[in-house]
């Protein structure tokens, strides 16, 4: 699990570097349906994230 979670964090940051994507459009989605978070507790950890 977490293995997977860095992985989205280093793409969502790569991604967001390249492209200039903000990092909440792509880890919020990310940790659904890639970590099985719930989708409160997705959105409650990427906008933590953005305030950060």
């Amino acid at each position: 699990m977490l293995l997977i979670i860095l992985c989205i964090g280093l793409a969502a940051g790569v991604l967001s570097g390249m492209f200039g994507l903000g990092g909440g459009i792509l880890i919020g989605p990310a940790l659904v349906r890639l970590a099985d978070f719930p989708t409160k507790t997705a959105l409650g950890t990427s906008l933590e994230a953005g305030s950060a």
